[in-house]
């Protein structure tokens, strides 16, 4: 099984729109990701997602989180990596 790691920038947005998009993405099977806390304060960016498919590529992955990142803010930028 493959896991991802998704970073998304929704560019000018607010709180309300990551979890927005945090919803939408909860709906399509990613979880967010939680910062953990070494020594000092440690916080990961709002759009902090991991995602995990046997079929999926990375390509695939990136298209899923891109459309519900689209569908809140035109400028969203999504980073996967595969972890």
């Amino acid at each position: 099984m493959a896991e991802f790691s998704v970073m998304i920038n929704l560019g000018k947005a607010d709180l309300d729109d990551y979890s927005l998009l945090a919803k939408m993405l909860h709906k399509t099977g990613f979880s967010e990701t939680k910062a953990a806390q070494v020594a000092a304060d440690y916080r990961l960016l709002p759009a902090s997602f991991k995602y995990s498919s046997e079929t999926e590529n990375m390509t695939a992955v990136r298209e899923k989180a891109l459309k519900s990142a689209k569908s809140v803010s035109s400028k969203a930028m999504v980073l996967v990596s595969e972890c």
